[in-house]
């Protein structure tokens, strides 16, 4: 296969090298296809390679499984297990505070995690990290690629990749795919861009803000959402702008940890400018297989890693129907970091963003809450936390920068709310 003989260069060039590497392990096919290659080139040296996998209170047994089933298969993977439920937080404030290198508490994934990580294989010897991101978009076969195509119009190419489907498939299950996962799109008009709002831009549409904010910054708010809505209603090809390809690739969610001064060379296969344009040009319905060995939307994706590498990457591994998403345990971090917050003067309450007595009424409630992991608040507080963050991290940077206020003033028809800049 094409795809498997390009891959296995490619890692052979990453992994050229005198010196010691080691490797990100999750329970998924990405990193579990670059690890298990890694061992089965390395073994051929008897070289060992060290798979590091964050480990958090709320991840599942299955997935740990599938991370222990690549070391059970290679011996020469060194699998360790590292608990980073005391990692969940941003680098500031914490020993770690000198690897940010800009002003910008990034909320994406866990740079705290990382860099703890990247420095466990520094001490042991590594001076090479191997990820399996950035595969994700151009190499799994997403929905995005079918919404593309009918939002562009590109009718002669769905029936296209439909037909392969058909074929593979039957009639009934490919177009039931299409139709699930692209229905939004195939209303006409604006009752096609609304129903496209209300899937990706629900927040937006719903206009639900919390009681925290002040008058002034709300209608504000509020205005800044409606204006938002309105010019997305007016656009004909509407996308997510957080799931498109070209932020994927521009601005991969995991990559800031690039620019963080680590003592390890942090490697990504999967972003090698001829994996990228291999993945980018092969039709998206060879990217993923429907039939009825796939149980979920996830077996059906990553059909070219799978294809490739059954016989290099464990069962559970290459054959997995489900993965665990790793997200920040946003939780965890707002207990640890709203009593900082609270513990000294907030910008946003200077600004006229936010009342703090309803600030530390609803932070307290939020950490009286035993079982928050579904509080309704949490995106509010994690924006705040972070909004306040950025805001110190830069008034320090930059203690002449101009900060915009917001305070109601009085009209003679009553009160009205205005910004001042």
């Amino acid at each position: 296969m094409e795809f498997r003989a390009l891959f296995l260069r490619v890692m052979s060039e990453h992994m050229d090298m005198p010196y010691n590497l080691a490797a990100e392990l999750s329970g998924g096919i990405d990193s579990g296809c670059t690890v298990s290659i890694a061992a089965n080139m390395l073994a051929t040296r008897q070289k060992a390679i060290n798979a590091y996998t964050a480990v958090f209170g709320t991840q599942s047994v299955e997935e740990r499984t599938r991370a222990h089933a690549i070391p059970e298969r290679y011996p020469n993977v060194r699998g360790k297990m590292i608990n980073c439920d005391e990692h969940v937080g941003f680098l500031e404030g914490t020993d770690l505070d000198a690897y940010r290198t800009t002003a910008f508490p990034s909320r994406q994934n866990l740079p705290a995690t990382f860099v703890t990580l990247a420095q466990l294989a520094a001490k042991e010897d590594a001076r090479t990290l191997l990820s399996g991101e950035g595969a994700d978009w151009f190499l799994e076969g997403s929905d995005m690629i079918w919404d593309s195509l009918l939002k562009r119009g590109n009718i002669q190419e769905l029936y296209r990749t439909f037909a392969v489907l058909k074929q593979r498939s039957g009639c009934r299950k490919a177009l039931r795919y299409i139709l699930n996962s692209t229905s939004p799109s195939l209303l006409l008009g604006k009752a096609g861009r609304l129903a496209y709002l209300n899937a990706h831009y629900e927040s937006l549409m719903e206009e639900e803000i919390p009681d925290l904010f002040t008058p002034a910054f709300t209608l504000k708010l509020r205005e800044t959402m409606r204006n938002q809505r309105e010019e997305l209603m007016q656009e004909r090809n509407l996308s997510c702008w957080s799931q498109t390809l070209e932020h994927e690739l521009m601005f991969p969610p995991n990559h800031v940890w690039q620019g963080v001064p680590i003592d390890v060379e942090m490697r990504l296969p999967y972003l090698d400018r001829r994996i990228v344009e291999f993945g980018l040009s092969v039709p998206p319905e060879y990217k993923f297989r429907i039939d009825d060995t796939n149980v979920s939307h996830y077996g059906c994706r990553k059909y070219l890693q799978r294809e490739a590498f059954r016989d290099t990457v464990p069962a559970e591994v290459i054959g997995a129907q489900e993965k665990e998403i790793y997200w920040s345990p946003v939780n965890r971090r707002l207990v640890r970091e709203l009593p900082l917050l609270l513990s000294s003067t907030c910008i946003l309450c200077e600004m006229g963003v936010l009342e703090r007595d309803k600030l530390v009424r609803a932070s307290q409630e939020f950490l009286d809450d035993q079982n928050n992991d579904s509080h309704p608040l949490i995106p509010w507080l994690d924006n705040i936390v972070v909004t306040e963050k950025w805001l110190r991290a830069t008034t320090t940077e930059f203690p002449d920068c101009r900060l915009p206020t917001f305070h109601s003033v009085s009209f003679d028809k009553g009160e009205s709310d205005h910004l001042s800049p």
